[in-house]
């Protein structure tokens, strides 16, 4: 897994800007950023089924559409249990602030629960955030969507290659806080942050696109069937 190659070659393009402007603007907009989802399952397809560096060139509107549907629908189907663990929690935290303004004694068994369901549900949203990259590449990888809760075969794929997988996961991580950073410049941050965004994303699917490659790589034939 090359990362410095990975990093630098969306600007080998010669259309790169267009490229980044375009997906930092589509990024912005509630469903129309499904072409942006669809964009980076066909930037995932094209890492771990090709073996290639290459910023893809935007087309094919209907295509880029449906696919990210589904790809946002593997998401929400992920983190569906964490966002139930959240939204509880602040129901309960919720129900001991009006408690404490009435003065009732039920407010800090409340405010407890709250707290609880919202640990679980980071606790939970943490661990399925790092299972989800190998199970949106998978998907891409084969083209099944049933292969992105194949739970079994995804960790055995981590599992095969776990040194260059944790490497993509701290890459992105880093990547991450990089523009948790930038964001935090005035104005100009959140504008920088916009399209590096979009940047970060296609890198970020590129490297888990090779670590995909690499596992199969590693896996040896299916023997015969008789």
């Amino acid at each position: 897994m090359d990362v410095g190659k990975a990093l630098g070659f969306p600007f080998e393009d010669k259309d790169w800007i267009v490229k980044i402007l375009i997906g930092g603007i589509l990024l912005l907009i509630p469903i129309v950023n499904f072409f942006v989802f669809g964009y980076v399952f066909k930037v995932l397809q094209k890492a771990a089924q090709e073996g290639v560096y290459e910023f893809p060139a935007w087309g094919d509107w209907g295509s880029l559409f449906v696919q990210g549907f589904f790809v946002f629908l593997v998401g929400l189907i992920y983190f569906l249990v964490p966002g139930i663990l959240y939204a509880i929690g602040a129901v309960f935290l919720g129900g001991s602030i009006l408690a404490g303004a009435g003065h009732s004694y039920g407010a800090l068994p409340l405010a407890g629960l709250g707290i609880l369901f919202l640990v679980l549900g980071c606790v939970i949203g943490f661990v399925i955030s790092l299972f989800v990259p190998m199970a949106m590449t998978v998907y891409a990888a084969t083209g099944e969507f049933g292969q992105a809760f194949n739970f079994g075969g995804i960790f055995s794929r981590i599992s095969s290659n776990a040194g260059n997988y944790v490497v993509a996961i701290l890459i992105y991580i880093g990547l991450a806080i990089v523009l948790g950073i930038i964001r935090r410049i005035p104005f100009l941050g959140l504008i920088i942050d916009i399209f590096a965004g979009f940047y970060v994303t296609v890198v970020i699917s590129y490297l888990f696109g090779f670590v995909y490659r690499g596992i199969a790589a590693l896996t040896p034939p299916a023997a015969p069937t008789m």
